[in-house]
């Protein structure tokens, strides 16, 4: 009987030590689309991005500022480097935001910052993807936080496109 106890407390520490650590809800963040979504799918879409597309203009106020992508891209049918796609957005990324994925190539984790302290713009919406699976999630920015802050984007198999979406002050 000892032996059996002793045994399950040895798998129940086991267990516990290779246990992935619980989801904390990030301060800055608001996840909008929990889990992701494929996003080629319109007929499933989530609520929250179907919000995000009707947001931006000519309807909506929501404002493209800037987006970094790790791997060659195509628009009109002119190919450009990895890299900030500066000249389609409002602001200049490199300038008001920093995150991990670069010209190296698509990570399964990032670290993203952003600064618009003394800019007429705040930080509302970042939108994600993986361009291998079309797997998307979006996070709204926190009111107290979208003039400043750092986050840390996982759960991603890889993360090819982190876009930059917000607003006029």
């Amino acid at each position: 009987m000892k032996l059996k106890i002793i045994t399950l407390i040895v798998c129940l520490f086991a267990q516990l030590a290779n246990a992935r650590p619980p989801q904390v809800a990030d301060r800055y963040l608001i996840d909008l689309t929990p889990g992701g979504f494929y996003e080629p799918d319109a007929e499933h879409w989530p609520q929250a991005f179907i919000d995000f597309l009707v947001s931006q203009p000519p309807d909506g106020d929501l404002l493209f500022f800037d987006e970094m992508i790790a791997v060659p891209y195509e628009i009109n049918g002119v190919e450009y480097p990895p890299g900030w796609v500066s000249q389609f957005g409002v602001l200049n990324g490199g300038t008001y935001f920093f995150c991990h994925i670069d010209r190296t190539g698509p990570v399964p984790i990032t670290i993203i910052r952003w600064n618009l302290t003394g800019s007429d713009y705040y930080l509302d919406t970042i939108y994600i993807h993986d361009n291998e699976t079309d797997f998307t999630a979006l996070y709204k920015i926190r009111i107290a936080n979208r003039g400043v802050g750092r986050v840390t984007i996982d759960n991603f198999k890889r993360i090819d496109d982190i876009a930059f979406y917000g607003k006029i002050r």
